[in-house]
Parts: structure tokens; C-alpha cells; sequence
């Protein structure tokens, strides 16, 4: 991934929406590794860009958040992640429907924040919308 956003960043310019692509997969990477730090300046770096590049309301612009929040109930914070989630929420809801995996994806990052905060029935709700989504858009067999 290091090596791609040099390219990009080389080739496209520290401006484009290609580049900050290159900064979230790099902040995920960070994320899984449980290097938080590093987690948020890549994807905080990244949505800064998308929102220079593309504006607020963009549909990257939820997925940026959608990767904080993440990151945020990964670290503990489930609080600030609700927070970042809602936001995400408002914006994918705006650009691609309440049916779109995308939702799901944030309701499963919500209900892991309600785990975190010991709100079993709220985690489990949400987790059973982002199942709904999935298998009606993605069919029961989809990975």
C-alpha cells in the first residue's frame, strides 16, 4: 500500500480522491494491526482529502468516517464511534439508499460499539438489519 500512494502521489498529486483511497487502505492496514495511531493519521489524512476533493456529502466521505468510527471501538472510545457512525449514516443514506450494504456496513460498526457499552439488544439489532440488507441485496450465499 506504501508503495501505491507513493505512485499516486507522484502521478496524481497529493489531491485526488485515488490518493486518500491509498491513505485509508493504509490507515485499515494500521487499524487490523492495532496501531491506532497510526490508524487515524492515515484515515484522518484521508478524509481531509475527500473532503477538499469531493465535498462533505460525498458517499466517500461516510465510508472516511465510517473507518474512524471503526477505529474509535476498536481503541475503547464507543462513544466518539456512535458519534462518527451517525454522521456516516446521514451521509451513505443521502447517496445510496437505506438498502445498500454500505448501511449495513456502518450498523455492524454500531452494534459493535453498543457491544463495547454492554447494550446487547441494541448490538444485536443492528446486527440483524445488516444481515437483512446483505441477504436481500447479496443473496444468502454471498461470502
Amino acid at each position: 500500500h506504501m508503495k501505491s500512494l507513493a505512485i499516486k502521489q507522484t502521478v496524481l498529486g497529493e489531491q485526488h480522491a485515488s490518493t486518500a483511497a491509498s491513505y485509508s487502505n493504509i490507515g485499515r492496514v494500521y487499524d487490523k494491526l492495532d496501531d491506532w495511531f497510526q490508524a487515524f493519521n492515515y484515515l484522518r489524512k484521508a478524509l481531509d482529502i475527500d473532503k477538499d476533493v469531493l465535498g462533505s456529502q460525498h458517499l466517500y466521505i461516510g465510508i472516511d468516517l465510517t473507518n474512524l468510527a471503526r477505529v474509535h471501538c476498536h481503541q475503547g472510545d464507543a462513544g466518539q464511534g456512535l458519534a462518527l457512525s451517525e454522521q456516516a449514516l446521514e451521509i451513505c443514506l443521502l447517496s445510496v439508499g437505506r438498502e445498500h450494504p454500505r448501511i449495513a456496513t456502518i450498523f455492524d460498526v454500531q452494534g459493535c460499539c453498543y457491544m463495547q457499552q454492554q447494550q446487547h439488544d441494541k448490538a444485536v439489532s443492528l446486527f440483524n438489519q445488516a444481515l437483512t440488507i446483505r441477504t436481500a441485496k447479496l443473496g444468502s450465499d454471498h461470502p
